[in-house]
């Protein structure tokens, strides 16, 4: 006959061991669902882009180091967001499908369109950088009232960075100052809003709840 003795420790243990196996599994489940971390890819590739523009007005090795920690940063972002992405929820609600979203991005495509069309045929190619962040910025801040207030911080830093890069220029600031100052700032917001929702700390209500 089997010791009923000893079963009670052997019990016990297996269902500490069961236990630990699923706080495991939940401390590995994503918080966050999938329309965010696809904000969470968007941000990161346009933050990578914004901080090779940025970068360009750099020189030396420091060019070089900025562009090989923003695209490392970046990389792991990515990397993080799409092994999530596959596990995550689905959401009921989708920004990206609601007329408010399409209907900002369009004004903001038309408007970087336009603006630098007309900044480079009237002379002012320095400003493009500065005119395409402040515009960026907007959209982020349009978002605010739609979809989450986290919008309005993402959005203020971006459109701050831009009037800090006008101000250089009309200061006698160079093209390379223009765009180091714009890009850096806003690849730098990009890339720090889409690694703060990977974080457990992050307040994730920002990417995944409308306001």
């Amino acid at each position: 006959m089997p010791n009923k003795r000893g079963a009670l420790p052997f019990a016990y243990t297996a269902t500490r061991a069961g236990a630990r196996r699923e706080m495991i599994r939940a401390m590995e489940r994503p918080t966050i669902n999938r329309q965010a971390l696809s904000g969470v890819i968007i941000a990161a590739i346009f933050g990578i882009g914004w901080a090779q523009w940025g970068a360009s007005g750099l020189t030396g090795a420091v060019a070089g180091v900025v562009r090989a920690v923003t695209v490392l940063l970046g990389a792991i972002i990515l990397v993080r967001a799409f092994r999530l992405r596959r596990i995550a929820p689905i959401e009921r609600f989708s920004m990206f499908a609601s007329r408010g979203y399409r209907l900002i991005v369009v004004l903001e495509v038309i408007a970087i369109v336009a603006g630098s069309v007309l900044l480079n045929g009237t002379g002012h190619p320095a400003y493009v950088a500065v005119w395409i962040a402040a515009v960026v910025g907007v959209h982020f801040l349009g978002f605010g009232p739609l979809f989450a207030r986290f919008y309005y911080l993402v959005g203020a830093i971006i459109v701050l960075g831009a009037v800090a890069a006008l101000v250089v220029g009309l200061a006698g600031g160079g093209r390379h100052a223009i765009e180091s100052i714009a890009g850096l700032v806003t690849a730098a917001t990009l890339l720090s809003a889409a690694a703060w929702p990977l974080t457990r700390s992050g307040d994730l209500s920002g990417f995944n709840d409308p306001a």
